[in-house]
């Protein structure tokens, strides 16, 4: 069911406008770590022009992931896999050492056209952090838990959902 549901909210969407990103990111604010289904981590690539990887991934706080690539990427639909309480753990880490709670919701180049967007979204104690970047020279401490993240999410063992389960 749960994989029902997180396909029918990841659908392709258009680009955002501050307004929309910024709405979004208070809601998530109350998000905590009370239920197991709730989002721990998460990484979203937007698509351009060119040939952008465009995914989404969600880590919840029970360690089930799921990933849904769409183009440009290796993996072409949806997968889950599970991640470990210390892999939790130590994303929790990174985020926390790169200070995350500490930025802006949302890193904004009103004059870029073409542009892929990215978010990134992290458990901070009971606070589920949205960053919303379109925008050519965000934060470093953005990429680096980007990189991190997404090298975590290229040790797992991911596996491919049928049409039927989608």
């Amino acid at each position: 069911m749960l994989i029902v549901t997180v396909a029918a909210t990841v659908s392709c969407k258009t680009r955002r406008s501050n307004s929309a990103t910024v709405g979004a990111t208070a809601t998530e604010g109350t998000t905590g770590a009370l239920h197991p289904d709730s989002i721990f981590a998460a990484i979203e690539r937007s698509p351009c022009f060119g040939r952008c990887p465009v995914f989404k991934a969600t880590i919840y706080n029970n360690g089930k992931a799921v990933y849904i690539g769409r183009t440009s990427v290796s993996k072409l639909g949806m997968f889950t896999a599970s991640v470990t309480a210390d892999q939790l753990k130590s994303l929790s880490q990174k985020a926390t050492e790169l200070r995350l709670d500490t930025l802006q919701n949302q890193y904004v180049n009103e004059h870029l056209a073409d542009f892929p967007s990215h978010q990134i979204k992290i458990l901070t104690g009971n606070i589920l952090k949205s960053v919303y970047v379109m925008d050519t020279d965000p934060p470093s401490s953005i990429i680096e838990f980007e990189k991190t993240l997404e090298e975590l999410l290229d040790q797992l063992t991911w596996t491919k959902v049928s049409q039927k389960d989608e």
